[in-house]
This record gives C-alpha cells, structure tokens and sequence, in this order.
C-alpha cells in the first residue's frame, strides 16, 4: 500500500520539477515588450523630473551664454526634409526597397500628418517656453518630430537592403 502512495505520489507531483515544453510566443513577446520599453520610459520619466527644474533652467542659461542670446539659424527648416530627399534619392539611384515610390509616398504622407496633428496637440497642452522666451510652444519640437517621422519611413524601406542608408534618416533628427 506504501508504495502505491508514494508512486501516486511522485506521478502527481513529478510534472512540477519536468522541463516540457512552454508557450514561448506569449511569453516572449511579453519579456520583448518589457524590454523594449525599459529605455523609452526612463527617457520619458527623466524629461518628466527634469522639466522646468534647476538643472534644467541652469542647462539652457549655460548653452545660450556659450552660444550667444542672438544665436539662430534657419538651417534646421531644410534638414527635417532631408529623409524624405535621401528616400526619393536613393530611388532614384536604383537601391532596392520595400515599396514601390507611390506606396513610399503614401506611407510619408500618412506619417507626417499623424507626427503634425499630434505634435501640435501635446504643444496645446504642455506650454514649454522657449529658451528665448519668444513664446511657449517649444516642446515637442515640430522639426524633431517630422524629422524622425520621416527618418523611420526612410528606415522601413531601406532596413533590409542598405542598413547605413536606413540609419541615416535618424541622424538629422539629432
């Protein structure tokens, strides 16, 4: 009788302590997203503790005092475009890509006009003055914002055929 418990025993309880076979999509999609996430969010809540503190209002007096108060360009209104040049570029100089130029020219569309409606309505609600003092609609940055927009239609259609030119979109955005 003993050794039919312990043998109901260990076959009950031998599952527990096995290495079968585990639902690994689920699971790693779930652990991917974590890990994913980790570095955006920290970049998030760091902007958040910093955003209108000491450091940051010491940060942007240094800059304009080693730059200059009358310092301003316009550079930066022509090279939010330049993913979209190196997209139609790189098309015309015959590198392969995703999609056809017409789709291309679709997905661009659809990504700056989603990238301006909702960088203008965190502007309305976020009243980031400049460092100029000009006016306070300064965060999110309407340049930055189209520029990765655009440098990540140039990253989807590039990212398996030519990973420099697929990269290269993000670096006008810095």
């Amino acid at each position: 009788m003993t050794n039919k418990i312990f043998l109901m025993f260990f076959l009950l309880t031998s599952t527990v302590f096995s290495y079968g076979q585990k639902d690994s999509t689920f699971q790693s999609r779930k652990k991917t997203l974590f890990k994913k996430s980790i570095v955006p969010l920290s970049l998030i809540g760091t902007g958040i503790l910093l955003s209108d503190s000491g450091f940051e209002k010491s940060f942007n007096t240094t800059t304009r005092n080693w730059v200059g108060n009358d310092y301003e360009t316009s550079l930066d209104d022509y090279t939010r475009y330049a993913p979209v040049a190196t997209l139609y570029i790189a098309d015309l100089a015959g590198v392969k890509a995703e999609n056809h130029w017409f789709d291309q020219t679709k997905n661009l569309a659809i990504s700056m006009i989603l990238t301006d409606v909702f960088t203008r309505a965190i502007k309305k609600n976020i009243f980031k003055t400049r460092p100029d003092g000009s006016n306070d609609n300064a965060f999110p940055s309407g340049h930055t914002s189209i520029t990765f927009a655009s440098g990540s239609v140039v990253y989807e259609e590039f990212k398996n055929s030519n990973s420099l030119l697929a990269y290269s979109g993000y670096g006008f955005a810095t």
